[in-house]
């Protein structure tokens, strides 16, 4: 819940005054200051007298496009976006997608959790935060004196962690390659005009995992090297704030996670038990199922599960937990009886 002497603005809008009134009541009573607003004209006037404020707008499916609104609203106001999260009824795939893809913060399915609600839109809040920011100077070596060209930077994590090295260049439009050398070896991040084309990380790592991974990282070094043109890849990156925010966060849950697994050099395998249950398509166990090899360790599991490493630890410590995955001693026992 939020501290009630630091309330934060939502501004609510939507076609049901019933539903926006039990939404006023229950957020009011977790601490927010909250408006309602019946139309765009009317939430574009609000806007402009409030700063940092976030848009919660409920949308039917069949009244009230809260996709349209958010696109015509963005068209209106140009620059810095308000927060913006929609209470959908369309809860499908493609449906979060178009939404989360057009920029919007947050997208959460009806009927949902008091508790998810507010969860959500805290993170929202963070978000914003972070894309308010002021970007931070950056200490420049090894200027080029010739004026045509960009001019680089590098410098020490310890100083100048990953999660503001990207919303720096984010926020400065920049082009180029920033190449993170930490002890796992080399990530590079490629950005053109400011948005992430391309991750890779060591030992084939690629995409969000190895970005996620990468942001564990609080050791090392960075260069950014400015270019005319970068790598690309068909992997698409959502708003870089809530990109970076996301890593963050699981940088702090995924030690949470590994340490209820297996340590390293343990070797892990698979039990009866494996046989009459169904896995996601690419499960952490996969090259247990297909019989690639018979047994190995979490940390391998982890690392070949195109999932990211979050992700992949908590459904191995879920296979762990119905004796599903289990240590090749206990395999052992389990065959001996």
């Amino acid at each position: 819940m939020l501290e009630s002497n630091s309330p934060k603005q939502l501004m609510l809008i939507g076609p049901d005054p019933d539903m926006i009134e039990l939404l006023k009541d229950i957020l009011g009573d977790q601490g927010y200051s909250v408006s309602v607003v019946d139309s765009i004209d009317e939430l574009q006037g609000a806007l402009l007298s409030v700063d940092d404020a976030v848009v919660l707008c409920d949308e039917l499916s069949s009244q009230f496009d809260g996709l349209r609104l958010w696109n015509d609203l963005r068209d209106r106001v140009g620059g810095a976006t308000p927060g913006f999260m929609l209470l959908t009824d369309n809860g499908s795939g493609e449906r979060i997608r178009d939404c989360l893809e057009a920029g919007m913060h947050e997208v959460m399915y009806k009927p949902f959790d008091l508790d998810e609600l507010d969860g959500r839109l805290a993170k929202v809040f963070r978000v914003l935060a972070l894309e308010r920011r002021p970007v931070e100077s950056v200490a420049v070596v090894d200027e080029d004196p010739a004026p045509p060209r960009a001019v680089g930077f590098s410098g020490e994590l310890e100083y100048l962690g990953l999660p503001d090295l990207m919303m720096n260049l984010h926020q400065n439009a920049r082009t180029g390659e920033l190449v993170v050398t930490v002890a796992d070896g080399d990530y590079i991040f490629s950005f053109r005009r400011g948005e992430l084309t391309r991750v890779d990380g060591p030992r084939g790592l690629k995409h969000r995992k190895a970005l996620f991974r990468a942001m564990r990282e609080s050791l090392g070094r960075f260069s950014f090297n400015p270019l005319e043109q970068v790598r690309t890849s068909r992997q698409t990156y959502e708003n870089m704030a809530n990109l970076v925010l996301m890593a963050v966060q699981e940088a702090d849950e995924y030690p949470l996670y590994r340490d209820r697994l297996s340590a390293d050099p343990v070797p892990v395998t698979l039990s009866t038990k494996a046989d009459s249950i169904s896995v996601a398509e690419h499960s952490a166990i996969q090259p247990l199922l297909e019989g690639l090899i018979k047994s190995t360790t979490i940390d391998i599991l982890i690392h070949a599960c195109p999932n990211t490493d979050l992700a992949a630890a908590k459904e191995l410590r879920e296979l762990m937990e119905q004796d599903v995955l289990v240590t090749s001693d206990a395999a052992s026992a389990e065959a001996a009886s």
